[in-house]
């Protein structure tokens, strides 16, 4: 099978990289006031630095992360079977053996996410999602739990769409210790330069590429090329492959929350609320300078009526001269309750750009029923309505399909009845 080289993956993610220069700015304006603790995409952190130094007010990152929890419990609630399976045929969907099998399969791969790293990796991709307004989750095989989901800062990968405007491949860059290097994939596949440097005791970290594309991309006479995926792992300072392999399913699923016309990368509700935060930001470095004033504020004093220095301390003792004015503060009228009121509604729109008020299920009595509960949720649901029907294309039918695939492969399924 044609598969590109090392190259020309080199190149195709220089190209991506380059495409992206303005959303990587925003985005990481996005960090530094919703979602600080996600990392930098602009720059490098060292481990244990602090990630709200320049956050004053946490409206934005409490309401996103109501938004992300909100989505959790909507659409990948673990305590409920929240997928089904059709065959597209409401006659064929009816008969007993074929729901039988439906009912079987959906609470093996139920059992399945659960039982696996799922639910900590979606929690995190639902934030980035809110967020930055895309997120990427590996789906790969384990010997372990059947499948492994992982998902990936969106510094680390650069995607491309196919003519139906659906991502259809993926680079994805990071570093690893040439010891982990070796680990992973063995020495037969590492270059020789690399470990020639490892058996010196040069153990540095090293660049490696993942690239994902269709395999039309390689080979445009594939008539297959739609249906198959080739996986490259390449060490792109050496020039070398490491792993080459092939997907029926691609590996990747990359939901994004809107999109605008022309554009590959998503926005978000946090790129909404992004201006009232720095605003808000900006609010509260002022008015914590007024109340300062007002606790310690500035005083003035005659020219020649007191023994400097002044005293300012508790029990502090000033001599002035008789007949001489007192000490005095320069405002004695400040009001910082103005700022108070205007920073609430501030705070207000940004608590709206994340749906926080409107998601929340309006109180109902002691004893809700369960048809009640569902009733509220749909409810909910409905304010998101075109975000629902972009995650279920672009995250939940791909990702379900995948781990269907995976599982099959493994025979990890009930029989397939005679009549699909």
């Amino acid at each position: 099978m044609k598969r590109l080289t090392v190259k020309q993956i080199v190149q195709r993610f220089d190209k991506k990289k380059s495409a992206r220069g303005l959303w990587e700015d925003h985005w990481q304006e996005i960090i530094d006031y919703i979602f600080p603790r996600r990392g930098d995409v602009v720059g490098e952190r060292a481990d244990g630095q602090k990630y709200t130094f320049r956050l004053l007010d946490n409206t934005g990152v409490q309401s996103n992360e109501l938004l992300a929890g909100m989505l959790h419990s909507l659409l990948t609630n673990p305590d409920v079977f929240w997928f089904e399976f059709t065959s597209g045929n409401v006659e064929l969907d009816q008969k007993d053996a074929v729901r039988k099998w439906y009912q079987q399969v959906i609470r093996q791969i139920h059992s399945t996410l659960n039982n696996s790293n799922f639910q900590t990796e979606v929690a995190e991709m639902y934030l980035d999602i809110t967020s930055l307004g895309t997120g990427c989750q590996h789906i790969e095989e384990s010997d372990e739990n059947i499948v492994r989901f992982m998902t990936y800062f969106i510094k680390e990968y650069y995607i491309g769409e196919d003519y139906h405007g659906r991502v259809s491949e993926l680079d994805r860059k990071w570093k690893w210790p040439a010891s982990q290097c070796i680990a992973k994939w063995g020495r037969d596949m590492m270059p020789p330069k690399l470990l020639e440097e490892f058996d010196r005791g040069k153990d540095e970290p090293v660049e490696i590429i993942h690239s994902v594309y269709p395999g039309y991309v390689a080979d445009s006479k594939m008539e297959d090329g739609d249906d198959i995926w080739i996986s490259q792992y390449i060490l792109p300072t050496y020039e070398h492959e490491i792993e080459f392999g092939k997907f029926n399913t691609f590996p990747y699923v990359v939901p994004r929350w809107g999109k605008a016309s022309g554009e590959i990368y998503g926005r978000s509700p946090g790129m909404n609320a992004l201006p009232e935060m720095k605003v808000l930001n900006k609010m509260n470095e002022t008015m914590l300078i007024g109340a300062q004033k007002i606790v310690d504020p500035p005083v003035q004093l005659p020219d020649d009526g007191f023994v400097m220095p002044f005293i300012t301390r508790p029990g502090g003792i000033n001599y002035y001269r008789a007949g001489t004015e007192v000490a005095k503060p320069i405002f004695n009228d400040t009001r910082i309750d103005f700022g108070f009121q205007a920073m609430e509604d501030r705070r207000q729109r940004v608590r709206d750009a994340f749906y926080v008020d409107q998601l929340k299920l309006r109180q109902g009595g002691p004893m809700m029923t369960a048809t009640e509960v569902m009733q509220r949720t749909e409810e909910a649901m409905r304010l998101l309505g075109p975000m629902l029907g972009r995650m279920h294309q672009e995250y939940l039918k791909p990702m379900i399909e995948r781990v269907y695939a995976i599982m099959l492969k493994r025979n990890k399924l009930p029989p397939v009845p005679v009549e699909l």
